[in-house]
């Protein structure tokens, strides 16, 4: 007896320990898991058939079914944690596919690389030879200068055949496709947006003056057939109307970009050095003949009208205030090579060559240097011009020289007086040869390494196409303005249309009630 006692105790405590451990387990993840239902049932029914019914279901919790809430939100949390992987995944490839086409875009480049430089090999010695060639066929030819043309040519060859090499590069190279998809872009109509309506007067102004004179899209012959030529006219007008138009052009104007900022500071001193430096000198030849012939230089010499003041102070104030743009330049400037030198760090074929921190930069300091200190100059011969020159007769005038730098003075000032301020601004405007030799071109690019940028009818700065992408665009611009015009006519022609059915309902329905009004009155008089 005892032993089979101790038998059923023991069998009869096993499925209760067992009972209680899957019970706490399934208690423990009845929150958490909706399974726990499904499985607490089937070991519920086995707990009854055994002995120990009574004492097993007394210890063991009753389970309660999951809320349809609970549900829900764990359904919900899946789904999230699946469209995140699945995200993350898509990620990881398209990185892996960019990383497998920059790898096989590298490689592609590389080749090309070589290709380049195994033919350019061949070139610098068939050159090398051709240049001893042609500076010895001169027997009498000092050696000296043989020796020049020589260190010219070897310093000079390298850096043009670096830019051949970047040249061609950029053709065939990797870069040529995405330089391909932009041509496509900037010749997609939708892309330039069309001027500001004209009840915006300032954006309207604004966008009239920058794309008269630096057009995107456009050439200057289109400029000077179009409506823009007015403000052309303004922008190259003497007596000091282009340079109040070069002031608004210089408030107006996108001071981020860098060829717009030389190239406004390029343009001005130019068309200063034309208007006010070599069109004066041949004005002067022959009105101080004139006046020296008939003792009229008090009223027919060049610069005595108040004209010439008054376009002595604007280009002074044009001066100054364009001084500004050479910290614009080198702000810009200083973020364009912080650019360059991570892409190149960044670069595996190795075909970017890192820009010279100092070489562009050293040309325009030297020409803002050659600027102020040409300017102080001027202007201070100018003052000691106006101050001992000028006769005594006119010392209220004189007295104040210094308060009249670059003109300021009143209008009935001494003709002496107003001679002098003349003479300065043609010595300024002359001077300015070194910034005109920058206009030449292709000389921008070489020194100071700069796309051409231009503004669309907006006024937004854009990349200047070609002249062959300005053909390509201004053939759609034609067609499609072609292609709105039939519309309108068509539309105009359906209205009308219309319109005529309309009439003719409208007659057609008083015919019928006029026919009415007859037969009523005939059936009334029967």
């Amino acid at each position: 007896m005892s032993g089979s006692a101790t038998t059923r105790s023991i069998f009869s405590a096993s499925p209760r320990v067992t009972r209680l451990r899957s019970g706490d387990a399934l208690d423990d993840c009845a929150p958490r898991c909706p399974e726990a239902e499904t499985a607490s049932a089937p070991r519920a029914s086995n707990a009854s058939g055994s002995g120990s019914a009574g004492r097993s279901n007394k210890m063991v919790p009753k389970m309660k079914p999951p809320s349809s809430k609970y549900v829900s939100s764990a359904r919900a949390s899946v789904g999230q944690k699946a469209a995140a992987a699945a995200s993350s995944a898509a990620v990881a490839t398209a990185a892996a596919t960019t990383k497998a086409k920059q790898k096989k875009d590298a490689a592609s480049d590389s080749i090309k690389e070589r290709e380049f430089d195994s033919v350019k090999a061949i070139i610098d010695s068939v050159a090398r030879k051709e240049i001893k060639k042609s500076l010895s066929a001169d027997p009498w030819m000092p050696p000296i200068i043989v020796s020049k043309f020589d260190e010219i040519w070897a310093q000079a060859y390298p850096l043009v055949m670096a830019e051949v090499k970047d040249g061609y590069m950029a053709s065939v190279g990797s870069e040529s496709k995405v330089i391909t998809e932009q041509i496509k872009e900037e010749l997609d109509l939708s892309t330039w947006p069309p001027p500001p309506d004209i009840w915006r007067p300032l954006a309207w102004f604004r966008s009239k003056i920058l794309y008269s004179v630096n057009p995107a899209d456009k050439t200057i012959w289109y400029i000077m057939q179009s409506h823009h030529a007015v403000f052309l006219l303004l922008a190259v007008c003497p007596f000091g109307v282009n340079c109040v138009y070069w002031l608004a052009f210089l408030l107006f104007m996108d001071k981020h970009d860098e060829y717009q900022i030389v190239s406004f500071i390029v343009s001005t001193r130019t068309l200063w050095l034309v208007v006010y430096g070599l069109g004066p000198l041949l004005v002067a030849f022959f009105s101080f003949s004139v006046c020296a012939l008939q003792a009229a230089c008090d009223t027919g010499a060049p610069g005595t009208s108040d004209a010439s003041l008054f376009s002595a102070l604007a280009m002074d104030v044009n001066v100054l205030c364009s001084w500004y743009l050479f910290a614009c330049y080198r702000r810009t400037r200083v973020a364009r090579l912080a650019r360059h030198a991570e892409a190149v760090s960044e670069h595996k074929a190795g075909r970017l060559r890192v820009l010279p921190k100092f070489r562009e930069a050293t040309v325009v300091r030297m020409l803002l240097a050659y600027d102020v200190i040409l300017f102080v100059l001027v202007k201070l011969v100018e003052v000691l011009l106006l101050t001992f020159l000028v006769p005594r007769g006119n010392a209220p005038y004189a007295s104040s020289a210094v308060a009249r730098i670059g003109g300021i003075a009143t209008f009935e000032a001494a003709w002496e007086s107003r001679i002098v301020v003349r003479l300065a601004q043609v010595a300024l405007s002359l001077a300015y040869i070194p910034w005109a030799l920058l206009s030449i071109p292709g000389i921008d690019f070489l020194v100071l390494k700069l796309h051409k940028t231009g503004y669309d009818h907006e006024g937004r700065v854009h990349l200047r196409l070609s002249t062959k992408n300005m053909a390509r665009k201004w053939a759609k611009e034609t067609e499609e303005k072609k292609t709105l015009r039939q519309k309108a006519g068509a539309a105009i022609g359906r209205i009308g249309n219309s319109l005529s059915r309309t009439k003719a309902t409208a007659a057609h329905a008083e015919g019928r009630s006029e026919q009415v009004r007859t037969d009523d009155d005939r059936s009334t008089m029967v």
